[in-house]
C-alpha cells in the first residue's frame, strides 16, 4: 500500500511517500508528483518512509525531476531508506538530484 501526505512550505511543497512503491502503485506516485509540479513550485519529495522502490517507481521519480526542469522549479529528495537508496545511486538518480536528510536541509538545498 502507498500513502501519501503534501505539505506548503514556504518556498516548495512538500510530498511526503510512504509504502511500496512498484509497478502497481508507481502510477498514483507520478500523478502526484506531477500535479505538486503543475503548481510550478520546487518539490521536496520525503522518501524516508518508502519501503520498497523497483524500476517504475524509478521511472516516476525521473518524471518528476524532468517535468521539474521543464517547469523551472527544484527537486530535492529526503533521505531514502537503505535498499530505495540503493537503487537511486546505482542508476545515477542521486547524482542529478540533491539529498537531504530533512525537509529544512532540503528547503537550503532550492535554489533562491
Amino acid at each position: 500500500m502507498l500513502e501519501f501526505g503534501i505539505d506548503e512550505l514556504p518556498r516548495a511543497l512538500l510530498v511526503h511517500v510512504k509504502g511500496e512503491v512498484n509497478y502497481e502503485s508507481a502510477p498514483q506516485l507520478e500523478a502526484h508528483l506531477a500535479d505538486a509540479v503543475a503548481r510550478r513550485r520546487h518539490l521536496i519529495v520525503d522518501l524516508s518512509a518508502m519501503l520498497f522502490l523497483d524500476m517504475s517507481g524509478v521511472r516516476a521519480l525521473e518524471t518528476a525531476r524532468e517535468r521539474c526542469r521543464k517547469n523551472g522549479c527544484a527537486l530535492v529528495v529526503i533521505a531514502p531508506p537503505q535498499m530505495p537508496r540503493r537503487i537511486l545511486e546505482l542508476i545515477g538518480f542521486m547524482q542529478e538530484v540533491p539529498v537531504a536528510d530533512s525537509p529544512q536541509a532540503a528547503l537550503k538545498l532550492l535554489p533562491q
